[in-house]
């Protein structure tokens, strides 16, 4: 489904948890918040929508299943 993010929920330096907001994406009439799903550091909020680093040090990525 295409979308539009219509607002950022974090900037880089934000301390995350699982299940924090990270974005709020608008489609067909709707709107979707887009969560994390680890516990980390916002490093980057640039043309990736946000990347998150773990306490490990490690990228969090989750991408579609399609």
């Amino acid at each position: 489904m295409h979308g539009v993010v219509v607002a950022f929920a974090v900037t880089e330096g934000d301390t995350v948890t699982a299940g924090s907001p990270i974005a709020v994406l608008e489609a067909m009439k709707m709107e979707i918040t887009a969560l994390t799903h680890a516990i980390g550091e916002v490093v980057d909020t640039g043309a990736v929508l946000a990347k998150i680093e773990t306490s490990q040090g490690e990228d969090s990525w989750r991408t579609s299943s399609r």
